[in-house]
């Protein structure tokens, strides 16, 4: 492989072993912020993983066509991206789970909160008319109690 390809394939590999690296961490951020239900957090890395994931796809795009001259490349440099990729792939696997959970444990509040308020109206047969407003002509305002833990 001539010199100008060798340092065009190591530059190449280092950047997508940077952004993978990114990548990694802002997966790892945004599991911690579900599992600590930060959500300011979980939502200012929004933008930041868009991004990323972004340069990500386009990085990829460039590797898959330099596939020729990685083939031709230093076995330790095929290394270091498949290690890259590995940790990456197990990352994405840990966010994965975090964000189902995440929205599991949001989808049982949401539930809650909707029996509660059934349970509420239909148990003090209070019906709401097209407004949203309550049938209760008294003068007391209903209440709902979210205090179950599932």
């Amino acid at each position: 492989m001539s010199p100008a390809i060798t340092n065009a394939t190591i530059t190449l590999t280092s950047e997508v072993e940077n952004i993978m690296s990114t990548l990694t961490d802002i997966l790892d951020r945004e599991s911690q912020a579900v599992h600590a239900s930060d959500f300011k957090s979980f939502r200012d890395i929004q933008n930041d993983k868009f991004a990323m994931l972004t340069r990500y796809r386009s990085m990829m795009d460039t590797l898959q066509r330099q596939t020729p001259n990685l083939n031709k490349a230093d076995p330790k440099i095929i290394e270091r991206l498949k290690a890259s990729n590995d940790k990456f792939r197990e990352s994405a696997a840990r966010n994965s789970l975090a964000l189902e959970a995440g929205r599991n444990s949001m989808q049982r509040i949401v539930d809650r909160i909707v029996r509660c308020a059934r349970d509420t109206v239909h148990g003090n047969r209070h019906t709401y008319n097209k407004k949203g407003e309550s049938g209760n002509k008294s003068q007391a305002p209903l209440s709902l109690q979210v205090n179950e833990v599932l």
